[in-house]
């Protein structure tokens, strides 16, 4: 475990502090080859075989002299994310040198929150320095956002962001939360959509971090500390209200009068509870003649 300041190591039973002298600043580790590495200043630590605890070397990025901001592990491969590019390096088998860089392997893109980095759907998604969203095809950045998402992160505190990714009936998501805005905005990779989670109150998400265990979708609460069950048949938030909103793509003429005579709202009914919250749902429409600019009266 670490805090940016200090190293923990937890064997089922006791929680003990790293004293090595070695140990990094660290905010980000990850396993690889048996071995634990942390981000340093300019690279990254690693750890002896079998020996959280007990630092071996470090190696910092040679690409470009940026500082380093994350660390991660994907297909046996050590991610180093700087603050404007990243770095694949590789457990080389050395004695003297385990850890090399992959030639052909440099991405000039950097990772503008540490904790933005995440593994899913075979590859690897980050925030990007230049406030983008992107995916990894092999060694090569895709940028998966648009340009009103891109244009939303710009107006946020981005150096908090973090994200946590899941799947969930054929659907992978990857969850980017920015905690200083109360913002939340997720990646459904198998549609290739974005779409905006919150909670009424909290205004982003109440989940802080995620698991996968037991058989359930595990998120702890950054409110509180509960633990809660992500679940699709669970119609509140805690208790709270789930309010859904969809917005349609524009329609239009090319410019000229266009007349709506009727439109089609297609959902699932027939579920929920008999009493209390949810028993007696209700939807509501609106409609903007002006490119969303004004809205009309709300129809129930």
């Amino acid at each position: 475990i670490t805090t940016g300041d200090k190293g923990y190591i937890y064997n089922g039973t006791t929680l003990t502090q790293i004293t090595d002298a070695d140990f990094p600043t660290a905010s980000t580790c990850a396993f690889i080859n048996q071995r634990i590495i942390y981000d340093s200043t300019f690279g990254f630590t690693y750890s002896e075989l079998d020996d959280a605890g007990n630092m071996a070397g470090s190696v910092n990025g040679t690409g470009d002299p940026d500082p380093a901001v994350s660390i991660l592990t994907d297909h046996l491969e050590v991610w180093l994310f700087g603050e404007s590019s990243i770095e694949v390096w590789y457990n080389s088998g050395s004695v003297t040198t385990p850890f090399e860089r992959l030639q052909g392997a440099f991405i000039e893109r950097g990772c503008a929150a540490k904790y933005s980095p995440a593994k899913m759907d075979n590859t690897v998604y980050w925030l990007g320095d230049d406030f983008a969203v992107y995916r990894a095809e092999g060694y090569q950045p895709m940028r998966i956002s648009t340009p009103t998402i891109e244009r939303e992160i710009q107006s946020y505190v981005t150096e908090d962001a973090f994200a946590f990714t899941y799947t969930e009936e054929s659907h992978s998501f990857y969850v980017l939360t920015f905690p200083t805005s109360k913002q939340t905005w997720v990646f459904d990779a198998y549609t290739q959509r974005w779409h905006e989670r919150g909670n009424i109150t909290a205004g982003r998400i109440r989940a802080n971090c995620y698991v996968y265990a037991y058989g359930r979708h595990l998120v702890g609460d950054f409110e509180n500390g509960n633990i809660y069950e992500m679940d699709l048949d669970t119609f509140t938030d805690d208790g709270e209200t789930i309010q859904r909103i969809a917005i349609s793509p524009p329609i239009h003429s090319g410019g000229e009068d266009l007349f709506m005579s009727k439109l089609w709202i297609d959902m699932e009914s027939g579920v929920g509870l008999t009493t209390g919250q949810g028993s007696d749902p209700q939807a509501m429409l609106q409609a903007s003649d002006d490119a969303g600019l004004t809205w009309n009266n709300e129809r129930w």
